[in-house]
This record gives C-alpha cells, sequence and structure tokens, in this order.
C-alpha cells in the first residue's frame, strides 16, 4: 500500500497544483478583470487590481523581514478591506495565517501566540494597542496599512 502512495504523489505534478491555489486563481481573476470590483464593505470598495496592489505590498512586506517563514502571522484587523488583503498577501508571502475576531482580549491573543508560535501580527489602527500589550517574546506587529504603502 506504501508503495502505491508513493508512486500515486511521485506521479503529482506540482505545477497542475500551483494553478489551483488561491493565489493563483486571485492572480487569473486580476488579470481578466483588473477593474471590476472585488470587494465592497461599509468603508471602503477595490477593484480586482487595487486588492492586489495591496495584496503583493503585504507579501513584499512579509518577505523582507528577517527569516520566519515557518511561523505563522496573525491576521487582527476589523477593517475587512485590509484583513482580505492580508490573507492574499500573507498566502503570496507563502505564509500560514491565523485570523483572529478583532475584538479578541489581549489575554486570548497572547496565548493563541504562545501555542502557535506566531511570528507576525498584522494589524490596523484599530487593534494596534491590544496587540501590542498581547505581544510577546520576538513576535512583531505590523500595521497592514503601513505595509501596503511601504514600497
Amino acid at each position: 500500500m506504501t508503495d502505491v502512495l508513493e508512486r500515486q504523489l511521485s506521479l503529482t505534478d506540482s505545477s497542475d497544483e500551483s494553478e489551483h491555489t488561491i493565489v493563483s486563481q486571485f492572480e487569473r481573476q486580476v488579470a481578466a478583470v483588473p477593474h471590476k470590483l472585488a470587494l465592497v464593505t461599509d468603508e471602503t470598495s477595490l477593484s480586482y487590481r487595487a486588492l492586489d496592489l495591496k495584496a503583493r505590498r503585504i507579501a513584499a512586506g512579509l518577505a523582507a523581514l528577517p527569516a520566519q517563514r515557518d511561523r505563522p502571522v496573525m491576521l487582527f484587523m476589523k477593517d475587512e478591506a485590509a484583513r482580505v488583503a492580508a490573507m492574499l498577501g500573507v498566502l503570496r508571502a507563502n505564509r500560514i495565517f491565523i485570523p483572529i475576531a478583532a475584538d479578541s482580549p489581549a489575554q486570548w491573543l497572547t496565548q493563541v501566540i504562545e501555542d502557535s508560535g506566531t511570528a507576525q501580527i498584522i494589524v490596523d489602527s484599530s487593534t494596534r494597542s491590544i496587540a501590542k500589550r498581547a505581544a510577546i517574546g520576538s513576535v512583531t506587529v505590523l500595521e497592514a496599512e503601513q505595509l501596503a504603502h511601504s514600497l
């Protein structure tokens, strides 16, 4: 049985897999309809191109940080558009993320950080102070808007 499984895994085409990722699907949509609305919230609306630009900048900001690529990124934001851009940016940077509700208390954040080994917390202006209180050890608090405008 193990031999069969190993053969099946070795026959898997990695390029095939990359075509079915969230990022690759999103990139195809950006290429197809860059000016159509991708995201509409009570506060803002973003075209596919604008959302892609924010996600790319967040990914670049994460990639520029010291090597902690094997540790997750916590997303702790109230701003829905920033949260979606951060999700796409983290995935584009080939990292994993842990979404946390914006109304979570600092003690809960600290517990999740300890349990998960979180390296960075991406926040918005409304969650920054709670995240700073919760951040322990070498955890870095990064503001989504600053990352999205950093390059």
